[in-house]
């Protein structure tokens, strides 16, 4: 059952994601729209790219459409590594986190694991390709999340704080991954603050 929620998760993250960046590029007129709709690349690629073009009508060169993709990619091999050198070298630690992963409410008990390794050079590997997934991981939710404050701050400059919050509250405690991406489906069509400040500086003239 958790399974085929986290699936239907996964799926209208991607549906509200690739419409909302779609529409969003769409009214601001930017080239390569149509990779909204390609999986992983729509919410990191696309994602700062977006955020990309927004910074640079105040004149701040950013690059997060790429920091963004390769800390995706960090945490993705460095986590597959970490899973592989856990389960071939400690099944025993390897099965119950995979069981607490599965299983929220049971307790990842670890007094009777095995933790005998081969070698030094296998406990640094793992070390080290943990501690790069966890960066990762963390550098990549950073940057996501700084993407769409700059988003909601650019389209709902009065209520970004709002945004950001639930954007935070509804993906991370909520588990409803979606709803960044659909809070900015629900504000793309408002005028740009950049529109408004140009309006502004061409009337005082």
């Amino acid at each position: 059952m958790q399974i085929i929620l986290f699936i239907a998760m996964l799926t209208l993250k991607y549906i509200f994601s690739a419409l909302s960046f779609f529409s969003l590029m769409n009214k601001r007129k930017m080239q390569h729209k149509y990779i909204a709709f390609i999986p992983v690349l729509n919410s990191t690629f696309t994602l700062g790219n977006i955020s990309d073009s927004i910074n640079r009508n105040y004149f701040k060169k950013t690059f997060n459409k790429f920091f963004l993709l390769i800390s995706w990619l960090m945490s993705t091999i460095f986590g597959g590594i970490s899973i592989f050198l856990l389960k071939t070298y400690i099944p025993d630690l390897y099965e119950k986190i995979l069981n607490s992963v599965l299983e929220p409410n049971s307790n990842l008990d670890t007094t009777h694991v095995n933790f005998s390794f081969p070698s030094y050079s296998i406990r640094l590997i793992i070390f080290v390709c943990s501690f790069l997934f966890i960066i990762s991981l963390i550098t990549n939710f950073v940057l996501n999340f700084s993407c769409f404050y700059t988003i909601y701050k650019e389209y709902n400059k009065n209520y970004s704080s709002t945004y950001i919050l639930l954007a935070i509250f509804g993906s991370c405690f909520l588990s409803l991954k979606f709803i960044p991406s659909l809070l900015v489906l629900l504000i793309f069509r408002n005028t740009p603050v950049f529109e408004f400040l140009n309006k502004v500086k061409t009337n005082n003239y």
